[in-house]
């Protein structure tokens, strides 16, 4: 049963992970979001010192994640999938949209280069920004939007 009720979020029906219904409201409401932004103003109107402490802990948590994924990946890491390692280009002729082959490669390199490259660069120049907060949403909004 539990397969069947996650494989039903994954497809974007509405389960009880996302949303209840509050029907004489005409709304649904996500009870996990509201907990989470409701202990994060608290962690934040305790101080610094608590704000610190849950920054730190999450840290550690994360990098446990990555390092839990990393191990049990490799357990299950099979040769065979990464055979060829970088996939041929579709033949000429044919409609196929793949883009394969070292230029898929480039390709694919340099957007997620350029995307960071400019999401940084509007995030660094903050500082110098005459009205920021006006400006900073739009060059964060852009940077998304040509990216």
């Amino acid at each position: 049963a539990m397969e069947m009720e996650a494989l039903g979020c994954a497809k974007g029906q509405r389960c009880w992970v996302n949303s209840i219904d509050l029907a004489p409201l005409e709304m649904e409401a996500n009870p996990s979001a509201a907990m989470l932004c409701i202990g994060t103003v608290i962690t934040l109107l305790c101080g610094v010192q608590v704000s610190r402490l849950a920054v730190n802990i999450l840290v550690v948590l994360k990098v446990g994640l990555v390092l839990f994924v990393i191990i049990i990946g490799f357990q299950h890491f099979d040769s065979a999938n990464v055979s060829p390692f970088i996939p041929p280009p579709p033949e000429p002729g044919t409609n196929d949209t793949f883009v394969g082959g070292m230029h898929g490669v480039l390709l694919g390199t340099t957007i997620a280069f350029f995307g960071f490259i400019g999401f940084d660069e509007v995030t660094c120049l903050t500082m110098e920004a005459v009205n920021p907060q006006r400006d900073i949403p739009l060059a964060v909004l852009g940077t998304i939007t040509a990216v």
